[in-house]
């Protein structure tokens, strides 16, 4: 899922320049993800902001006179967006709700009066909402490519699509052809409109309400941690870190998370919680398959290895800590690949993680935090976080635990 904040270049004649704008952002972000190099790939794209189209070839008093009598779908045969959109010139396989509110832009601020300067602009809908959604989730769709495909080869650049966009994928995979898995993405849009209370600014503020489906099972973070494992640990004492790279992850379903979040009596507040219940439930699910019999056939390919660095770290944290950024406590580097680990490392079969009938040896990576460092924190609980540079966020967690002597 992503959402994109984007102001496009301004006046009415300027049309072209905002095109440009949209087809720059389309062709050169990308990401560092392996699941998903470009804006395309994701299950859902929200994009909002000034977008600057106008209302072609009407005058301001005309335009005034069509919102007063509330003639919208009249007047937005002359919006810019819409008439490039219906020529397939940008927001390709984007949608967008219908516009029952008046142009957006632009007031005399602190008054419901368009523009009553010199330049006497023409109101226009500058203010705008688009989405798109694929109609299989990134997890069914790499299920249905081909064996050969599923491999899937680094990209031989960062901007060309993983995945690309529904008509793209619709070419490949008819809508008449057999897709497994049951849940789909479903945006269901409940609310489009602008808040004409807001008056401080010489736009008015666009809001859509949407209600959204998500993926029924989905892969739990890579990295487990062995130790700590949740127990208390002392402050005097090195703290001796283990920790496996899965591949593939354990799959969840959300029966399970549902399952364990109301039987826990506390959960912690900060976002890390959800992701932390991810990842300790790894070791519940087969590796790419669910555990439920009837649904052997909608275990999705498991995501590419992570690819680790020497730049990877593993962060101490309070146990309710709420910033990534600002609350870890120490951190230490963690191994780039198997062979800058082999000084260091056993073996662990991962069938104490993730049951199976084919249990493999994994590396287990170790590091450790100096006792120094802990001598000022008895008494707290702590996490750890494991953090990847490529994809610049948490890959796994520990079980929360304890400092004491």
């Amino acid at each position: 899922m992503i959402f994109l904040s984007c102001h496009f270049t301004a006046h009415r004649e300027n049309k072209q320049d905002r095109l440009n704008d949209y087809i720059d952002i389309i062709d050169h972000q990308s990401f560092r993800d392996e699941d998903v190099n470009v804006i395309i790939d994701h299950d859902y794209v929200f994009w909002m902001g000034d977008l600057n189209f106008r209302i072609d070839h009407l005058k301001k008093s005309e335009v005034e006179l069509m919102v007063k009598q509330k003639r919208f779908n009249e007047l937005l045969q002359h919006d810019q967006l819409l008439n490039m959109k219906n020529e397939k010139l940008l927001f390709h396989d984007f949608n967008e709700g219908t516009i029952s509110f008046p142009p957006t832009f632009k007031f005399d601020k602190g008054t419901d009066t368009y523009d009553s300067s010199k330049k006497q602009r023409v109101p226009a809908w500058t203010d705008r909402i688009l989405y798109m959604v694929h109609r299989d989730f990134a997890l069914d769709h790499h299920l249905n490519l081909p064996e050969s495909d599923r491999q899937r080869p680094a990209s031989p650049s960062r901007r060309l699509p993983v995945r690309g966009s529904p008509s793209e994928v619709e070419e490949k995979f008819p809508a008449n052809k057999s897709i497994k898995g049951r849940q789909h993405p479903e945006a269901v849009l409940l609310k489009y409109t602008s808040l004409n209370e807001y008056k401080t600014s010489d736009h008015r503020p666009v809001i859509a309400v949407f209600k959204l489906s998500v993926p029924p099972r989905w892969f739990s973070l890579p990295v487990k941690f062995i130790e700590p494992d949740g127990k208390a640990y002392s402050f005097n004492a090195n703290l001796e870190i283990s920790y496996q790279v899965l591949d593939p992850p354990g799959l969840l379903r959300l029966s399970e998370t549902n399952s364990l979040l109301s039987s826990k009596q506390y959960v912690p507040v900060s976002d890390f919680a959800k992701l932390l219940l991810l990842n300790t439930l790894g070791h519940s699910s087969k590796s790419g398959k669910s555990e439920s019999t009837n649904d052997d056939d909608l275990g999705p390919l498991a995501p590419p290895t992570l690819q680790t660095t020497s730049f990877d770290w593993i962060a101490l944290y309070p146990a309710e800590f709420a910033d990534l950024e600002k609350d870890y406590i120490t951190y230490v580097y963690a191994s780039s690949n198997v062979s800058q680990a082999k000084h260091r490392k056993n073996s662990v079969s991962s069938a104490l993680l993730q049951p199976s009938n084919t249990a493999k040896f994994q590396e287990l990576y170790k590091a450790r935090i100096e006792s120094s460092r802990l001598k000022d924190l008895p008494g707290q609980s702590f996490c750890l976080v494991y953090m990847s540079r490529n994809k610049h966020c948490p890959q796994g967690y520990s079980l929360p635990f304890k400092l004491q002597n």
